[in-house]
């Protein structure tokens, strides 16, 4: 063993008296415990479990001493209960991920995490992290909280470390005393940081209790139907083919002669792999494309008729995108178990906004438009017996802004009615975008003038504008000495630009340029086109019923200037001074408040039910969607009954409410 690394003892601590906490990492096969680590404050112990389980028994048995691990609440706790026999209350766990996770939520925004996952055509680096742990492990823990030298990396050393590093493979009670160590050194300092960025230990409980939800839907699983697996994957193999079918042909010289190679005739009226003919293609029908990518593909579907030719052809595109994985990155057969239950790991410590994360497979990102990828979701069914239900909340985030603004929309209760808006029925102030464009229908009205986009009415430009415009959609920022050039005038007097002259952020004057909402709603960022769209806009942000969000975004560009960082009402912090651009950084505390606030609430419902067991627990949560098995006899009434508790309000967020749509069905695809 190298000086370089602490020394590690083959033996356990004698300590005089009780510690003050009991810092554990485990080797386990199953749920069966090999190597124990623990530490104190000065070295790590390692011994084999065989001979540490009667010491560490009588430990376990105190009620007041507090276990740290990281993962602890997933992986240790539950091998230390089997081992022995013991049920330990879910209080006296501190788990350093979690904690970890809470003060530097930022590492889990935009970093490659060493794996390929399915929205990575290139791959990443490294192998699969199939923990989901990302930044959010021991190591970068370790790195950011102690002096330890890096003992993870490489893991995998085949035989070659020698005495130059533990590893796992050839030096175990080394390296798990150093894990153990760690945590050690680690947990207070990690306690210092927690207590100056504020974050409160009702938080940690709230994710705590999250996680061991996570893993009772991650064990319980969801049941899939591999018939219709095959089904689909046949049918969309073949649908590739058609959606755009194309033949090869020679390439001709300039003067007519046959080159060698061949290139692609598509056998339709534009390339799909062209995204120059795509764009000009639908702009010449009135669909203007942001880009070709499928987000933007999937917005301007909503904002079609369903029977249009042009629909069509758009939605053979998005499913041309989508489609050239087949169904694999979902319904693989890795992922399923010899049951049919497809067991995908839902992460409570995986999103900087605060939302869950899942992975193997991601149920984040199934698809939910596409004339055949959406048809992933009829693969997954509900068990004999039962039948799935689904609770969705509505207009979530536009909710929370208006909530977080001071304008909580108010929520009425009743017998659903059609609505003159949507042309659906629901109650009064069951639809967000509804009631806003209820409120302020001689706006809405004037707007939808100006859009020729077939179908494009009054609800979905109020979701549209409001959708990017909460989040600072279009916006720059003006030093005064810009105001006297030529150019800013002249957009500010074409009305191209809309500036804030009593909006002061990092120096400089707040601004919207409207190309993004331009773009969408006219097809071109052209001045003209900026006018409108910003027009449009401002109306919106100046009305009675949407004007607080923009006061509020003031108010948090006020906070982050002065912080360079961002909390919730609920205490969840977000460091966002890793953003170079004052802008970006402004944008995400935006969206941390309006998405992330959504998700404190999404999991707050879901929570209340988490002392029940069986089919009363949910099966899979999707982004504010929850998901239950319940008896194929339960009544629609009875269903939303119990749905019910999810759209009680918050406690967490004083004062904020959102309904939810119930679904039921025995396939998911139709939980409408």
């Amino acid at each position: 063993m190298t000086s370089m690394y602490p020394e590690v003892a083959r033996t356990l601590p004698q300590w005089k008296g009780c510690p003050s906490h009991l810092f554990l990492d485990l080797e386990f096969n199953g749920l069966t415990p090999t190597i124990l680590g623990v530490a104190d404050e000065t070295r790590g112990y390692s011994v084999p479990w065989d001979s540490g389980a009667f010491w560490l028994a009588p430990l376990l048995w105190d009620p007041f001493l507090p276990i740290v691990g990281h993962a602890i609440l997933t992986a240790d706790r539950r091998v230390l209960e089997s081992a022995l026999g013991l049920k330990i209350p879910l209080s006296r766990f501190q788990d350093t991920m979690i904690w970890h996770y809470l003060c530097n939520a930022e590492l889990c925004k935009g970093a490659n995490k060493g794996a390929a996952d399915e929205d990575d055509e290139d791959g990443g680096f490294g192998p699969r992290d199939v923990r989901g742990e990302g930044f959010m492990d021991l190591w970068t823990m370790a790195s950011l909280y102690t002096h330890l030298p890096n003992w993870k990396w490489p893991w995998n050393c085949k035989g070659a470390c020698g005495e130059s590093r533990p590893c796992p493979r050839h030096q175990p009670y080394w390296y798990n005393g150093l894990d153990a160590l760690a945590l050690s050194l680690a947990w207070p300092q990690l306690m210092q940081d927690r207590t100056a960025k504020g974050i409160p230990d009702a938080l940690y409980d709230h994710v705590a209790r999250l996680t061991i939800l996570c893993q009772h839907m991650t064990d319980t699983g969801v049941m899939v139907d591999r018939a219709r697996i095959k089904e689909i994957a046949a049918l969309i193999e073949a649908e590739k083919d058609r959606l755009f079918p194309c033949h090869e042909e020679h390439r001709i010289g300039k003067k007519g002669q046959i080159l060698k190679g061949m290139r692609d005739v598509w056998d339709a009226p534009f390339n799909p792999r062209s995204p120059k003919q795509v764009t000009d293609w639908f702009a010449g029908r009135e669909v203007f494309l942001g880009s070709t990518e499928k987000d933007d593909i999937e917005l301007a579907l909503d904002q079609l008729e369903p029977e249009s030719e042009t629909h069509e052809w758009l939605s053979r595109l998005y499913d041309y995108k989508v489609s050239g994985k087949g169904i694999g990155p979902w319904l693989s057969d890795e992922y399923i178990d010899s049951d049919n239950l497809l067991h995908s790991r839902f992460i409570p410590t995986a999103s900087s906004l605060g939302r869950l994360a899942s992975s193997g497979p991601n149920f984040q990102n199934i698809p939910i438009n596409g004339k055949y990828m959406k048809r992933v979701r009829e693969a997954i069914i509900a068990q004999p017996g039962y039948k799935l239900v689904t609770a969705d909340k509505k207009q979530l985030e536009l909710r929370i802004c208006l909530w977080a603004a001071g304008a909580p929309m108010r929520i009425v209760s009743g017998t659903p009615q059609p609505c003159g808006i949507c042309k659906k029925e629901h109650v009064p102030g069951g639809d967000a975008f509804c009631g806003l464009v209820e409120a302020e229908a001689r706006m809405f009205d004037e707007a939808v003038e100006h859009i020729s986009i077939a179908g494009f009415g009054a609800r979905k430009t109020a979701k549209s504008v409001t959708h990017g415009g909460d989040y600072g959609e279009g916006m720059t920022l003006l030093r005064p000495s810009q105001l006297d050039s030529k150019r800013t005038k002249a957009m500010i007097d074409a009305g191209a630009l809309l500036v804030y002259r009593d909006w002061e952020y990092c120096g400089k004057l707040v601004a919207f340029n409207g190309v993004n909402l331009a773009k969408r709603l006219f097809g071109d960022a052209s001045w003209g086109n900026r006018k409108k769209a910003l027009q449009i806009q401002d109306a919106l942000y100046s009305s009675p019923s949407i004007r607080p969000i923009r006061e509020w975004q003031k108010r948090v560009s006020h906070l982050v200037q002065d912080r360079n960082c961002h909390h919730l009402a609920t205490g969840r912090y977000l460091d966002v001074s890793c953003y170079p651009d004052p802008v970006d950084r402004l944008k995400i505390a935006l969206a941390f408040e309006g998405q992330g606030g959504g998700a404190e609430d999404a999991q707050e419902g879901g929570l209340r039910y988490e002392n029940e067991k069986g089919h009363d627990l949910p099966i899979a949560q999707v982004h504010d969607e929850w998901i239950w098995e319940r008896p194929v006899s339960e009544t629609r009434a009875e269903s939303e009954e119990f749905c019910s508790r999810l759209a009680l309000p918050s406690e967490r967020l004083p004062g904020f409410q959102c309904p939810i749509d119930v679904g039921e069905g025995l396939r998911w695809s139709e939980c409408k």
